[in-house]
This record gives structure tokens, C-alpha cells and sequence, in this order.
């Protein structure tokens, strides 16, 4: 299970391991490079089952089908809604949630799960037998300057989707450090991302033929962010 806080990457690292290993990278071990990785959302694998016994069905199902196939590798995010049980209350899908959980106790599915820290102390570690079934693997924040890194990596796609907007070095910089000062509740990379992509789009919304991301625009994203204006020295 991949836990940390809201926005420091859980997801993002689960699906470079996709990557990596769909190009056969050397990193990769050895004993996984014939697997594959399929995503499961829990809510779609809820959405519509309101018939009694339906969402049951469809567990089991999964169950099914991922014994048969040991060498895919299933990833859940939020993957605490699927491992839920009935240690606080029971609920609709508590059966069919512990039929899963049974399955993993047999170590018959690989499965690689993603949650916050919240709720992996409150759905997961009280359950001792299926605490036990994880290797845990925490996503810190990244620091300023990898933070940076990350900005960096991702800009050649922000600038070709808001072409012709370009973004300077001191943008990305000015983005990491506005979004520290003022989104102190949300961690990086996520809020300094989201802010830097908002910026783009509204450049692009304001003047179409603007060339650059200006500082203007990433306050003017912050303030939309935190719902009212900032208090900045002169």
C-alpha cells in the first residue's frame, strides 16, 4: 500500500512502476517484467449494483478472473473503500469487501493499493490480519528543489497544451514558493501543479495570443484557490 497525504504523488509513482515496466525498463525486477498492471476503480466497480447481491457478484467475479491471470497486478486508488469492512459498522458491500480481502489472504492477487495516511489508520491498520497482508510504502512531500524538478519535467506538456503561452523558470519557482506561502493545508507537487496549470488556462482565457505566463496570472489562480485576495508587501 502506498500511503501520504493527499497530493504527494501516490498515484503518480504507482503509474511510472506501470510505465517502466511496460517499456521493460532495467529497474524493474526481473520476475515482474511479464506482468501487467490494470487499474480498478472501486465506484465503477460499485455504479449501478443496487440489486441486492450484484456488487457480490462482480467481486467475485474480479476474484475469479485475477486467480486465473497471476500475473496481472491489480491497482486500487482510495483503495480503503474496497478494503473496508465491518469493523465500524456493516454495510451494503461489507461481504463481498471481506470475500476481497480473504482472497489476498490466500495470496492469490497482487494488488498494489493507494490511500491517504487519514484513512489507512482508520480502514486498514486496526485490522491486524490485513495489516499484515501489505508491505506499506509512505509518500512524503517532495522538497522544494525536487519539487522543482517535477515542474520542470512536466512543462514541455503544459506549454504544448497552452500554446503558445511559454513558462519561465521563474514562474515555476514563483508557483512552488506562492503555493507554499498561501496553500499551507495541501502539499506538493499537486497544489503547486494545479495552480501552474489554472495560471495557463486563465492566460489563455484572457488573451489568447499571450506568449508567457506572468506572475499576474498565478496570483489570480491562487486567489480562486483560497477564495479571496492576497495580502502581498509592495
Amino acid at each position: 500500500i502506498v500511503t501520504g497525504h493527499p497530493g504527494t504523488g501516490k498515484t503518480a509513482l504507482v503509474y511510472e512502476f506501470a510505465r517502466r515496466l511496460l517499456i521493460g525498463d532495467e529497474s524493474i525486477d526481473p520476475r515482474l517484467r511479464d506482468h501487467d498492471v490494470f487499474e480498478l476503480s472501486p465506484s465503477f466497480l460499485r455504479a449501478g449494483a443496487g440489486v441486492v447481491g450484484a456488487y457480490d457478484e462482480r467481486v467475485s467475479g474480479l476474484i475469479k478472473i485475477l486467480e486465473a491471470h497471476p500475473k496481472v497486478i491489480l491497482f486500487v486508488d482510495e483503495v480503503h473503500s474496497l478494503l473496508s469492512s465491518g469493523m465500524h459498522q456493516r454495510g451494503p458491500f461489507t461481504d463481498a469487501n471481506e470475500a476481497f480481502k480473504q482472497a489476498l489472504g490466500r495470496g492469490t492477487i497482487t494488488m498494489i493499493g493507494a490511500t491517504t495516511i487519514a484513512e489507512y489508520r482508520h480502514n486498514i491498520a486496526p485490522d491486524r490480519a490485513l495489516e499484515r497482508r501489505f508491505g506499506l510504502l509512505k509518500v512524503d512531500p517532495p522538497s522544494r528543489d525536487a519539487t522543482l524538478r517535477i515542474l520542470h519535467a512536466r512543462r514541455p506538456r503544459v506549454e504544448a497544451h497552452y500554446a503558445p503561452i511559454t513558462i519561465s523558470d521563474e514562474m515555476l519557482e514563483k508557483a512552488v514558493d506562492m503555493t507554499d506561502e498561501y496553500l499551507v493545508t495541501r502539499y506538493q507537487p499537486d497544489k503547486a501543479i494545479q495552480i501552474l496549470d489554472e495560471a495557463c488556462a486563465l492566460t489563455s482565457i484572457d488573451d489568447p495570443d499571450a506568449a508567457a505566463l506572468t506572475e499576474e496570472a498565478l496570483v489570480e489562480a491562487l486567489e480562486d484557490a483560497i477564495g479571496h485576495g492576497l495580502v502581498r508587501p509592495e
